[in-house]
């Protein structure tokens, strides 16, 4: 008897549906004249190469797959997927499928990111060049999704069990996470923003520590009957471990209203922690009636101690407080623009007398000219004759009032005769002081004449202006990429860019580095700098070294290294920044003066100028002042084929990757 039986996988078990045969088991689908082919009895001899197209079969499976994933049967998705990759293993979209229910499979004893992992590899190596971008959205969303409830996993275990065993789970988890999803994007060469991530992490941390701080807070006591001693090292020991909690999130956290958030908590628990104690009950006497009174607490030191951390956290949640940062912000932007047109002003002042040389000559010359006309004025009141000889005459007329007194009253004559050459002396002495003050108010009007003329002659040279356009030169373009995002410069390229960009104020150097690769780094770089290049060096784009390059601004022929003024441009250790070939500047300061923002925007916009070839300088400075105060609607921007990304943790930081 003939029998139907399907090519694919050798089931009889097909059915006539809409004028064509399905096969149950595989799903591959026969015409009638196929099928008729197909029941012929015997051995069939073909020729030549067969190729079976295996495209219904294929897109079968997977949309088998993924009405089991929609209705969260994970594990026949899985197999559906892997049933595509058996047939075809270069199929992006099985990949795709395949970790994403790996990942959903996964418990607390199995977690199966890592094979989720491992597909997206695969799913991002094989996508067609016109699917890889939302083919790497969806993976995004996916692994944030997936990774945030294998965090959260972890989390409801430290709510319900507050012990360290639990927390340390968490931090290894998170850990773990952020180091393999950064892995699976760099080996895919694909560029991702970590912070969603981090920011992700941050929050479920910190609602972790919240939930788990207030049910702590709920247990111990109410009733002081409660808050025995036992009880208060169970209270203090675990409101510790949920404060830790909250100092990781914030280490984690780039976004300014969770950091807000997560400094408000901190200080709410440290203060409760600080002021919390036991009770124990005391029998009354005739005195006192029974009661129950303090029993344990913490010492001052202790106080001391953390009210210092508690101080600490204050200070940044103002940094972090929406209306003080927006505050601070418009008062920064204020300072910035009034040192722009300064600058401006000055540049147009240089300009013009630059182009007008001889009479800028002739006003220095009268400067000169009445300056030393006011030292003559000086030194002849100094040498006043007039006043010299009234002095004169005033010491005689001393003298002699003297002698007059000395004489007895037989002397009458004698007192005459001196009486006489006294008043004659006093005449002598007002005619000699009206002299010495005319000669010195003559002087002083010289004098001020002359000062007022400086100062006018001074006033047209600092008002005089070139009101001509004039457009500041853009630093020669510095290359930094490859086409394929790869680096195109070595260490050695970069150090003399940085210090192409900061000379006559600035000047760069190693400052004090303590990871020995780092400073090793810049050995070698100093060594080619001199001409001196290391024989184990090799200053090669493909062999990137990690490195810092600070900056340091010029005070009085000598360089400080200060919180105001320096900043760092660096390579990570593999040479990459997120997914690979970036750069990082940093600032130094994590208190965010206005001063060292301004410090920090202005030159991290020379730097960030000269890598592009048409942006704008006031556009590059706008987004990094705003993205300094948080006031970005986002944190990413592209300026020509550079892209930025800037975070605050604290410092602030500027990623600059390839567009």
């Amino acid at each position: 008897m003939r029998q139907l039986v399907c090519e694919m996988c050798g089931s009889s078990d097909l059915i006539k549906q809409d004028g064509v045969f399905v096969c149950q088991s595989c799903g591959c689908k026969y015409s009638v004249e196929e099928a008729k082919k197909m029941m012929v009895e015997g051995t069939v001899q073909v020729a030549g190469t067969v190729k079976i197209d295996n495209a219904d079969q294929i897109g079968n499976y997977i949309k088998m797959a993924n009405n089991a994933y929609n209705a969260k049967n994970f594990r026949e998705a899985e197999e559906y997927a892997n049933k595509v990759i058996e047939i075809d293993s270069d199929n992006s979209e099985a990949w795709l499928i395949k970790g994403k229910a790996c990942g959903w499979q996964s418990t607390r004893g199995n977690i199966r990111i890592t094979e989720s992992i491992a597909a997206w590899t695969n799913a991002i190596k094989y996508v067609s060049p016109e699917d890889k971008s939302t083919t790497v959205i969806s993976i995004t969303n996916e692994l944030s999704n997936l990774a945030l409830a294998s965090v959260a996993v972890h989390c409801d275990s430290f709510i319900r069990f507050r012990t360290q065993e639990n927390w340390i789970d968490i931090i290894k988890a998170i850990s773990e996470l952020l180091s393999q999803i950064q892995n699976m994007f760099t080996m895919a060469k694909v560029d991702y923003n970590q912070f969603i991530f981090r920011d992700a992490f941050a929050a479920r941390l910190a609602g972790a520590a919240v939930e788990a701080g207030i049910d702590i807070e709920k247990n111990f006591g109410p009733a002081l009957a409660e808050k025995t001693k036992y009880a208060w090292d169970h209270y203090t020991a675990q409101t510790n471990l949920c404060i830790q909690l909250l100092d990781r999130a914030y280490q984690l956290c780039t976004d300014y209203d969770l950091h807000f958030t997560i400094c408000k908590n901190y200080i709410y628990f440290s203060e409760k922690l600080r002021d919390s104690c036991s009770f124990k009950y005391k029998i009354g006497d005739s005195v006192e009636p029974s009661r129950y009174v303090i029993d344990y607490q913490f010492n001052d030191d202790f106080k001391r101690n953390i009210n210092a951390v508690i101080q600490m956290w204050k200070d940044r949640q103002y940094l972090y407080d929406p209306e003080k940062r927006k505050a601070t912000y418009d008062s920064v932007k204020r300072l910035l623009d009034a040192d722009k047109s300064q600058n401006e002003a000055d540049a147009s002042r240089n300009r013009y007398w630059a182009s007008h040389t001889e009479e800028k000559k002739a006003l220095d010359s009268e400067i000169n000219r009445l300056k030393a006309l006011i030292e003559e004025c000086k030194h002849e009141q100094l040498s006043n004759l007039a006043r010299t000889e009234y002095q004169k005459t005033q010491n005689e007329i001393a003298n002699k009032t003297a002698e007059l007194s000395s004489l007895n009253i037989f002397k009458s004559k004698e007192k005459k005769v001196l009486q006489s050459e006294i008043e004659t002396l006093r005449k002598e002495a007002d005619t000699l002081i009206l002299r010495a003050n005319n000669f010195d108010l003559e002087a002083e009007s010289k004098i001020k004449d002359a000062a007022l003329q400086i100062q006018q002659i001074e006033t047209k040279i600092e008002n005089a202006r070139d009101d001509s356009p004039h457009y500041e030169s853009r630093p020669e373009p510095f290359e930094i990429y490859n086409a394929d995002g790869t680096f195109s410069i070595t260490g050695h390229q970069l150090f003399s860019y940085v210090e192409k960009c900061f000379s006559g104020e600035y000047t760069v150097g190693n400052g004090s580095i303590t990871s020995p690769k780092i400073r090793n780094s810049y050995r070698d770089i100093f060594e080619l700098q001199s001409g001196n290049k290391a024989t184990e060096y090799t200053d090669d784009p493909s062999v990137i070294k990690p490195y810092r390059i600070p900056i340091y601004h010029l005070e009085q022929s000598s360089y400080v290294e200060t919180n105001v003024s320096v900043f760092y441009y660096a390579l990570s250790e593999n040479g990459t920044i997120e997914n690979g070939n970036g750069l990082l500047i940093n600032s130094n300061d994590d208190k965010r003066t206005a001063q060292s923002v301004i410090t920090f925007v202005k030159e991290a916009t020379i730097f960030i100028w000269g890598l592009t070839k048409t942006a704008s300088k006031d556009d590059i400075q706008n987004y990094l002042l705003k993205g300094s105060y948080g006031q970005l609607e986002n944190d990413d921007i592209i300026f020509d084929d550079i892209k930025l990304r800037i975070k605050t943790r604290g410092f602030i930081e500027v990623y600059i990757t390839k567009a």
